[in-house]
């Protein structure tokens, strides 16, 4: 049986609250696995984009994976673009075949960056705040404005109910602007 822990799931609940609706901040120098070596949000306008801070070792990543994967499949004629962002844990330069091995064997399939310093994870998400997990997902529109946020833990039917309850409102919110944002 879980503890609950007053007053946690309403912060749980109102975290990522704070990106919600707003533009997605230029990444910086996060660099993807594939050429183009450097991108910035902007190049993805008109596209929709999820984003997964992701790291090897995660049990949560590893759950979501699947999940992220399938959405990108079905979803891609339609101009979703599944970036997965390293994070390595702790912080430390790490290679892009190491990146490309990790993501093969938990089963990443999205286009590929590395965020080596948490640079990219801060400004996006962590924002200076302690957040729960790292792990999370933010879903942006073909504009670049945040309109969905997982804030970190299982996308997936694994977890608690909250863990499931939070995948399946990410879902909707996908399927949602999928559905009625197509240019």
């Amino acid at each position: 049986m879980a503890l609950s822990v007053p007053g946690r799931a309403a912060s749980l609940e109102a975290e990522g609250a704070d990106v919600l609706g707003k533009r997605l901040p230029d990444w910086g120098a996060l660099r993807f696995v594939d050429a183009p070596v450097h991108r910035k949000p902007a190049d993805y306008k008109g596209k929709v984009v999820l984003i997964r801070f992701w790291t090897d070792q995660c049990p949560y990543c590893r759950a979501s994976a699947p999940v992220l994967s399938s959405w990108g499949d079905e979803y891609r004629d339609q101009g979703l673009v599944v970036i997965d962002i390293y994070h390595p844990k702790p912080p430390h330069a790490v290679s892009d075949d190491a990146v490309r091995a990790y993501a093969k064997r938990i089963g990443m399939r999205g286009t590929l960056a590395v965020d080596e310093n948490w640079a990219a994870l801060d400004k996006l998400w962590l924002r200076g705040q302690d957040r729960a997990y790292t792990s999370a997902s933010l879903l942006v529109d073909r504009e670049g404005i945040v309109r969905a946020v997982h804030r970190g833990g299982y996308l997936s039917q694994d977890g608690s109910d909250d863990d499931r309850r939070q995948a399946q409102a990410f879902e909707r919110s996908l399927r949602t602007l999928m559905t009625n944002d197509r240019m």
